[in-house]
């Protein structure tokens, strides 16, 4: 979760910078990734995520950002 919080920081100090009207909106989603549906999917083939790797609980971290306007040179945010 600290890992979690800093690339948040990290994230909207870099919007800041870039979007100076402060027309943003973030989300960071967490997606728990089990290892009993890991061994479900191995036991069914497989699936497109590939989360028949998965060997030990885990979750997945998406940090996300939605905005009107281009940063200036598109879409590339500093720090990020």
């Amino acid at each position: 979760m600290k890992k979690a919080t800093d690339v948040h920081e990290r994230l909207v100090a870099g919007l800041k910078a870039c979007v100076a009207d402060g027309d943003v909106i973030t989300n960071c989603i967490f997606h728990p990734m089990p290892s009993v549906v890991a061994k479900r999917t191995a036991v069914a083939g497989g699936n497109l995520m590939g989360m028949e790797r998965i060997t030990e609980n885990a979750v997945l971290f998406d940090p996300e950002q939605v905005f009107q306007k281009l940063c200036p040179g598109g879409w590339k945010i500093p720090g990020i």
